[in-house]
């Protein structure tokens, strides 16, 4: 079964993207929905009962007075604006951006920002099991147009390089879910190689976030590790402290 979780500013839910999907830490479930309301949705949803008692008391009074038909335009208007605000949010821009995720953030989008040299020497340092990967990275940063310091702030936030969890017997960059994917570890992705794990990133980060236009790291994270299973907040943060750290060493 392929389930993966679409999160956006208005809900989360537990349903099939097609093509690679493989979200990072959905919950696997057979065909379940998992509704997680979203603060944007909450205020939508209270500003309209509130609106609607509001409306309600006024029609009353107008009807004594008779206001009737600029308290029913009144009305139209609010609700009308409630619900296009939360339509816009939650369906047009579930990302809280713009398409594109640009909106301020940090992109992931571009060659690689980083010399294969570095990233072994990172890696060597960390006592990292996939020392030698620099190369691979680059390359695989140049095939698919994402940065390669996104790809290793990733490695180090999930694993610290390959050395602690899941990572040291699945070969992931990123801890990501099964999803359909022919060799899996419980319900992770599983590769044989380093370089495997490290291609299946790439891709699953060019087709199903920036191909979906989730292209920076504030708009990819809260879809990659939703809040129902991770502090989304400072994971983005982390991500970019790792990145102008590593841009910034080179």
């Amino acid at each position: 079964m392929r389930c993966d979780l679409c999160c956006g500013a208005g809900w989360c839910a537990l349903s099939s993207w097609n093509g690679e999907g493989g979200v990072h830490h959905s919950r696997d479930k057979e065909g379940g929905v998992v509704m997680v309301v979203s603060p944007v949705v909450m205020v939508m949803v209270v500003g309209m009962f509130v609106a609607m008692g509001v409306i309600s008391f006024r029609v009353k009074e107008a009807e004594t007075s008779g206001g009737k038909c600029g308290v029913v335009f009144l009305s139209v208007l609010v609700i009308g604006t409630l619900v296009a605000v939360g339509f816009w949010s939650s369906v047009l821009h579930p990302s809280g951006v713009a398409p594109g995720g640009s909106a301020g953030g940090m992109s992931v989008v571009g060659g690689p920002s980083l010399s294969a040299s570095y990233i072994d020497g990172v890696l060597k340092d960390a006592g990292s099991p996939a020392v030698g990967l620099g190369g691979r990275l680059s390359a695989l940063s140049e095939q698919y147009h994402i940065d390669d310091a996104y790809a290793l702030a990733t490695f180090r936030k999930e694993s610290t390089y390959g050395t602690a969890g899941m990572a040291t017997v699945t070969h992931s960059l990123g801890n990501i879910i099964c999803a359909g994917y022919p060799t899996c570890y419980g319900r992770f992705r599983s590769y044989q190689t380093w370089d495997q794990g490290a291609e299946d990133f790439y891709r699953l980060v060019a087709r199903e976030y920036v191909g979906r236009g989730l292209s920076t790291v504030e708009a990819i994270i809260p879809v990659y590790a939703p809040s129902v299973e991770n502090n989304t907040q400072q994971y983005i943060g982390d991500i970019r402290s790792f990145m102008m750290a590593f841009r910034s060493g080179r």
